[in-house]
């Protein structure tokens, strides 16, 4: 499974490395995401110049642009083999209400679904970057987001979930 991940708040994000560290195991993965961020860009492309994408590390490319010209990029370009899986995010902040309309992180996700892979968008309310570096999906004590709630939605989507989880 080819699963590439992107989001609005730029390449520099601790949460990519920490989706690419608990992703992992379901298949290669795979970061493509704007060069800086690009909070509230909705579903915007670059349709008057041309997109300059940079190799920043081994399976890892910004682009100077949104990030549904990452996901596009993705599917029409840098990787020869479109992904199969979309994960957009981790957002800092919350993508809730109307803020779907407008949020970045949604739009890479939706862009995913319309060229026809599944798509998740993965927000964190926190006051502090510092969480966005601890994430983890393996099992906890506490049911919080970035734990066994977020394991769970995995493998329920990724079909791999254990029955010990219900």
């Amino acid at each position: 499974m080819r699963i590439l991940i992107t989001n609005d708040d730029g390449i520099a994000s601790p949460a990519l490395e920490q989706l690419r560290r608990v992703l992992s195991p379901f298949g290669r993965t795979i970061i493509i995401a704007p060069d800086r961020n690009q909070s509230a860009s909705s579903q915007s492309l670059t349709l008057h110049r041309p997109l300059r994408i940079t190799e920043t590390a081994e399976d890892t490319y910004s682009v100077d642009g949104t990030p549904t010209d990452c996901v596009l990029v993705a599917f029409h370009g840098e990787l020869g083999v479109p992904p199969d899986l979309v994960v957009s995010g981790i957002n800092h902040g919350p993508n809730m209400g109307e803020d779907v309309f407008y949020s970045g992180t949604v739009a890479a996700a939706i862009e995913g679904v319309l060229q026809g892979v599944p798509g998740i968008a993965a927000s964190l309310v926190t006051r502090t970057r510092s969480c966005l570096t601890t994430f983890t999906i393996m099992p906890c004590r506490t049911a919080t987001f970035p734990g066994i709630r977020s394991r769970v939605v995995l493998e329920l989507f990724l079909g791999t979930a254990s029955e010990t989880f219900f």
